[in-house]
């Protein structure tokens, strides 16, 4: 069964790094393999109506993976996750950046236009093409012309961390705390903890956000000459779409203004991959735009490791500078 991967992997352009194991290879593989098969069954069409179904996308995914495992039974966990499902996850990445478009049926399209997204040296089709390389669930080629840029992919503006925050910490925007900060919970920047931990009932800085539970509601806070004042944010959004888990860009640039950021760590696994390591989940944008340039490492559920190829370290931190996140190498 190894020749089988083998040739998956020659016709995906996947290499294996330095000492890695053939279930890690394997992982990978299907990994990317099963980002293929998503787009490339929305080619065929059956009785002149084109097109598939979210249902039977999802349900064929489940039965690939379900046949990878019983033919590889050490990547069942590696294709496993804990809150969803991969088949979900892969389907929804497709759908949220541009692969895939649902159509008034609610049947699912190919995306079959030349765009592209321009990394600086390397271009990401958001289509299908012949003789690709895959990285991640991503698709490369660098004939395609139609580019735009990494901000307008996931529609990120171009404001710096002070820029950002001032922008939400205007204080005309804010009233005096009132009751509404009852039995809330303050973000502490300074906290040596995952933003996910630095939690207290006490406000450590100027700036910080408030919450009543882990889903919300939640509060912009600031000191403002020795008054308290708030400003009550949108609700948090949680759902697989680009846009959610947005208020951590809120932590993240908290945390870069008060000179304690979130780390990505880089370590240099050969001279073709390194390994990335973050000390917090990321905004579902730059999480997904991983997930179309790297493998999340050892297993599919992996939000704070990934593997990826070096030529994309240099695109990689400056998207990850633009969050306030501190990047270290070695």
């Amino acid at each position: 069964m190894n020749d089988l991967i083998s040739c998956m992997a020659k016709d995906m352009k996947i290499t294996s790094y330095t000492n890695e194991s053939q279930n890690s290879f394997t992982y990978r593989v299907l990994f990317s393999a099963l980002g293929q098969w998503c787009l490339y069954m929305l080619k065929e069409s059956r009785e002149n109506r084109y097109g598939k179904t979210k249902h039977y996308q999802t349900e064929l995914l489940n039965n690939l993976i379900q046949k990878y495992n019983e033919i590889y039974p050490g990547t069942k966990e590696q294709l496993t996750l804990e809150d969803s499902s991969l088949s979900l996850l892969i389907r929804h990445i497709y759908e949220e950046t541009g692969y895939i478009f649902t159509d008034e049926f609610n049947r699912n399209h190919l995306n079959r236009t030349s765009r592209c997204v321009d990394f600086g040296n390397r271009k990401l089709s958001l289509n299908l093409v012949h003789n690709a390389e895959i990285n991640g669930l991503g698709i490369y080629n660098d004939l395609s012309t139609d580019c735009i840029s990494w901000r307008e992919f996931i529609v990120r503006d171009n404001l710096t961390v002070n820029q950002y925050l001032n922008a939400n910490f205007e204080i005309v925007s804010f009233e005096k705390a009132q009751n509404q900060l009852d039995d809330i919970q303050y973000f502490n920047p300074l906290s040596q903890l995952s933003p996910s931990q630095s939690w207290s009932t006490k406000a450590y800085t100027n700036y910080t956000i408030g919450r009543k539970s882990a889903i919300g509601p939640f509060y912009l806070i600031q000191n403002y000459d020795g008054e308290i004042f708030c400003c009550l944010e949108r609700a948090s959004d949680t759902s697989e779409t680009i846009t959610a888990f947005e208020y951590r860009r809120m932590y993240f640039a908290l945390k870069a203004y008060y000179n304690n950021p979130v780390k990505m760590r880089v370590h240099r696994v050969d001279s073709e991959y390194s390994r990335l390591r973050f000390s917090a989940h990321l905004p579902n944008r730059e999480y997904y735009l991983l997930l179309l340039l790297s493998w999340p490492d050892k297993y599919a559920g992996n939000k704070t490791e990934f593997l990826v190829k070096n030529v994309f370290l240099e695109f990689i931190t400056e998207v990850m500078i633009n969050l306030g996140i501190k990047v270290i190498g070695d």
